[in-house]
């Protein structure tokens, strides 16, 4: 059976473990149990830093989050967002081709995004239901061990003001003098949408920078950017049709947009089938691979680029439908993948949680 475990009272984890059942084998055959540990946490849902907690590269200035377990209960409108979702984990020899670890990473999460440090240190940023004054914001889960196990916290997002809206689908780039600049999707008060920069010199506190990408009254979200030699190319979705916007920047503070247009594939099902864009991945022999989804085929693919805007669809299916629905189902979405100090790669994406 898969458990997303924490290091909780002894009561709650009774309560979890005799919640769960046994699994069907996944679609690599491969059933063994996996846990996600985590690093002690604290039950407080504040947006102000709290105390400083240790990992084994050292102090991380933040406060530490105790992940949930379960779907939220959350309300209709919320039904598109992290509430009733959950986050895995999945891994390759590739980098193409993946196989689920029956880990979840973290409930009531969505959009996630990762980094892997020089260091070695994985960082994936996500959604989190209500984390601050009600409402979506930004969570960072962390290991030092290739994934073995897992430590959470909040993202302190500055700047955003009183009564701002939800922040959520952080998009993270690290610069060249290492420090940070995460890109979020956040609403203002005459109901647009705009992609907002923000930067930050550890990766956990953020200072609001400015818009990066002014949406044009058109319902845009979730951006997937990565640096391409002295330039940066952002990939935005169109919601009201699954299009994807490129913008462009020589500064990575201001973009302006280059083309929308529908990124389709022909996966042998009688006509081209759109995917979804969701993040970016160096490939080992270079250029990026990107990686994307389709609902209705309940899978993930990609596609490839040397120039940031030419993308040439790879058929090879990277993961499969859910096959266990005690731990996912309904669809897999919103890959994000990238390679460890081991040479592996790992995947974190999203599905629903089952109920």
């Amino acid at each position: 059976m898969a458990i997303f475990l924490g290091r909780m009272p002894i009561g709650a984890f009774v309560a979890v473990l005799a919640a769960c059942t046994p699994e069907s084998p996944l679609d690599s055959g491969d059933t063994t149990d996996s846990v996600a540990d985590t690093a002690d946490s604290v039950g407080d849902t504040s947006d102000s830093v709290g105390d400083t907690s240790e990992t084994d590269l050292g102090a991380i200035d933040a406060e530490v989050l105790t992940p949930p377990v379960g779907p939220a209960d959350y309300s209709e409108e919320e039904s598109d967002g992290p509430g009733p979702r959950r986050i895995l984990l999945a891994r390759s020899v590739d980098g193409v081709h993946y196989v689920r670890d029956n880990v979840v990473l973290t409930d009531q999460g969505n959009t996630p995004n990762m980094l892997v440090l020089p260091s070695g240190r994985i960082l994936i940023y996500y959604t989190g239901y209500h984390l601050v004054d009600d409402k979506d914001n930004i969570a960072v889960a962390v290991s030092d061990d290739n994934g073995s196990t897992w430590s959470y916290y909040y993202a302190a997002m500055n700047g955003f003001g009183a009564n701002h809206p939800p922040i959520g689908d952080p998009d993270i780039v690290q610069l060249p003098d290492g420090s940070f600049r995460m890109y979020i999707t956040n609403g203002s008060s005459d109901q647009t949408i705009d992609i907002i920069s923000n930067v930050s010199a550890d990766g956990f506190n953020f200072e609001w920078e400015g818009i990066a990408l002014d949406n044009e009254g058109q319902n845009r979200k979730d951006s997937l950017t990565q640096r391409i030699g002295d330039d940066y190319f952002m990939y935005v979705l169109q919601s009201n049709d699954g299009w994807m916007a490129l913008a462009t920047s020589d500064n990575g503070t201001s973009f302006s947009y280059d083309n929308v247009a529908s990124r389709d594939m022909n996966t042998g099902g009688g006509g081209p089938d759109q995917y979804i864009l969701s993040n970016w991945m160096p490939n080992p022999d270079g250029g990026q691979r990107i990686f994307a989804f389709n609902m209705e085929n309940q899978d993930i693919r990609s596609f490839t680029t040397v120039d940031g805007a030419t993308l040439t669809p790879d058929l090879e299916v990277s993961l499969g439908p859910p096959l266990n629905l005690e731990l996912e189902r309904s669809w897999v979405k919103d890959a994000a993948a990238q390679q460890l100090a081991d040479g592996t790669w790992l995947m974190a994406y999203v599905a629903e949680i089952p109920i």
